[in-house]
């Protein structure tokens, strides 16, 4: 997919970001690159996950570095109702295949506060639906109730979670998360 954006875009171009754009401000140059997921694991995940607690029965964090909007449209994390989350969810077994599957069962969410995003379609002229979901930062507290495939292919799951998020709301900046088993600055496990 990143290969079709190239060919559209070339490996860089100009984006506008946000309000100010006309002033000059939000104006950005993105450039795209391949990612390496071994070495996204090895240099930053690493820190947090440790492939060997991801057993049956232990307890893992989800961290939300973007907006976690609970119930989406697809129900992909529906925290009122079923408590459960399968990975790959849906929307990541369109972009990658592993031989891997991580079933967790939400206990609990640490947030700050709820949110509601709202934005405007200068496409078509109109408000956008308001969306209510968590704050960046969000902990969804989670025990591992089943896990299958090699140390390899979990770890390429893993790694995968952040950069493709939960769902297709992951385009519009919603639903990134990475697994956390161990304290990024102690190193210990949770």
């Amino acid at each position: 997919h990143v290969n079709s954006i190239v060919e559209i875009y070339g490996r860089g171009f100009k984006v506008n970001i946000g309000r100010g754009v006309s002033r000059g401000f939000g104006e950005a140059y993105l450039t795209l690159k391949p990612v390496d997921v071994d070495e996204l694991y090895d240099k930053i995940l690493s820190r947090m996950i440790s492939v060997d607690s991801l057993s049956r029965g232990n307890i893992v964090v989800l961290y939300a570095y973007s907006p976690l909007i609970p119930t989406p449209i697809g129900s992909t994390l529906d925290l009122e109702y079923e408590k459960t989350l399968n990975l790959p969810t849906e929307w990541m077994r369109r972009f990658i295949s592993v031989n891997a599957s991580i079933k967790i069962n939400v206990l609990d969410i640490l947030s700050l506060k709820m949110f509601t995003y709202r934005g405007f379609s200068l496409r078509v002229n109109k408000p956008k639906l308001p969306i209510v979901g968590y704050s960046p930062g969000t902990l969804v507290i989670c025990k591992v109730a089943d896990i299958n495939g090699s140390k390899d292919d979990i770890r390429r799951l893993i790694s995968y979670m952040p950069l493709l998020g939960l769902d297709s709301l992951s385009t519009q900046g919603f639903n990134h998360v990475f697994l956390a088993s161990k304290d990024p600055f102690l190193g210990e496990v949770l």
